[in-house]
């Protein structure tokens, strides 16, 4: 009966309101944890460790990788969480488009 109720307000079919809430809980889906809380947080040079290649964010560690406009890490530096893939981090400078 929502369903049925929803199509008639929004001037839909049942079957297009079926689609769009399918559409919506896909595009969901492909958001991970990781592009949800953590992308375009600012991480201290201090909590990134080269040696290691990780990355330490709100007390759990990552892997990372550098974006292409940067190549060394500066202990004192600021930097931003530009990205994520599964869960690898994209750092890059902080002010940086």
């Amino acid at each position: 009966m929502r369903l049925k109720n929803q199509a008639k307000k929004d001037n839909l079919s049942i079957e297009d309101i079926v689609i769009n809430a399918l559409d919506n809980s896909i595009s969901n889906a492909e958001s991970n944890f990781e592009i949800r809380n953590v992308v375009g947080q600012e991480i201290d040079g201090k909590n990134i460790f080269e040696k290691d290649d990780l990355v330490l964010i709100h007390g759990i560690f990552y892997r990372y990788k550098l974006d292409e406009n940067l190549t060394k890490i500066d202990k004192k530096e600021t930097y931003i969480i530009k990205n994520a893939t599964g869960n690898i981090i994209i750092i890059g400078r902080n002010g940086e488009k």
